[in-house]
């Protein structure tokens, strides 16, 4: 599987790169400042392979693998601002090279050439697939400003935010080979479950040191975003205690205090059973994930 991906993302990164040259200068720099560094690839990844799985000729969805990694790579650019994080994938984040707006600009100029590429190359159902998954990616983050702390409101944010372009991923390989429309909602549930699923396995990664995990310590608790663990134990403590945390939580990261201090005092007050239990929730989202599989 990795061979596949490996095999053909060289024709990918070809038109990526041609693409992002008829950007203005300024622009391109902030591109490749990001794309420079390769990332899991996983939205190409889940369209080449789906459409593997369904007989597609590969060279049908490099374009489509291209404008899907741009979409995302646009994400992280505004991801990063609104964070004020200061590292992505091991180095600085765009926005504290190029300026704000710099990163900003990019950022929307990626997804305008994602869009160009799609709509110049595939016809209205997989384009309509793709700006319904970037209009629900973006409603995931709106819907994450809110800073609601209950467990369906999260998964309802990481299914939009995370699950969404992996869904469609999966899905415009099934649009693609004229599956039934059961086979492609089947194959969209299985990429929005995978997202869901990475989402939350990549929440523990706040508390891990930046050497570890390539970005910022404690992003999500400084910009007030309670994952999973962290609603979870919310949930444990007393319902004053528990409204409090994450105000609290933050009042001590401003004032000095260390992001591992704090998860050690946690775990002294038992966050630990609550890790746990995030991993009974992935084992679960898998089953879910191979369910959908068997539709198609």
């Amino acid at each position: 599987m990795t061979g596949y991906i490996e095999e053909h993302w060289p024709y990918v990164l070809k038109i990526i790169r041609k693409n992002v040259g008829f950007l203005p200068s300024s622009g391109r720099d902030v591109a490749r400042h990001i794309l420079n560094v390769p990332g899991k690839r996983l939205r190409p990844a889940l369209l080449l392979l789906s459409g593997q799985a369904f007989g597609l000729e590969p060279q049908k969805l490099f374009p489509l693998a291209a404008a899907v990694e741009l979409a995302h790579t646009a994400s992280l650019l505004h991801d990063d601002l609104e964070d004020e994080s200061l590292l992505r994938r091991g180095r600085p984040s765009a926005h504290t090279v190029f300026g704000p707006k710099g990163a900003l600009l990019a950022g929307d100029s990626l997804l305008a050439l994602a869009m160009c590429i799609c709509t110049s190359e595939y016809g209205p159902d997989i384009c309509k697939c793709f700006s319904s998954a970037l209009l629900k990616t973006v409603g995931g983050q709106i819907k994450e400003l809110s800073k609601v702390d209950g467990l369906y409101e999260y998964f309802d944010i990481i299914l939009l935010k995370t699950g969404s372009l992996m869904g469609c991923s999966c899905e415009m390989a099934g649009l693609l080979a004229k599956q039934k429309k059961e086979i492609c909602l089947a194959l969209r549930e299985f990429g929005e479950n995978l997202g869901a699923a990475y989402q939350i396995a990549d929440d523990w990664k706040d508390f891990a040191p930046s050497e570890v995990t390539g970005k910022s310590q404690c992003r999500d608790l400084l910009k007030g975003n309670a994952t999973l663990p962290v609603r979870l134990f919310m949930k444990s403590l007393a319902p004053e205690a528990g409204n409090n945390f994450m105000a609290d939580l933050q009042k001590q990261l401003s004032s000095g205090g260390s992001c591992i201090e704090i998860y050690n005092a946690m775990q002294a007050q038992g966050i630990g059973s609550h890790i746990s239990k995030q991993k009974d929730i992935l084992i679960h989202i898998a089953e879910q994930t191979r369910n959908a599989q068997q539709g198609f």
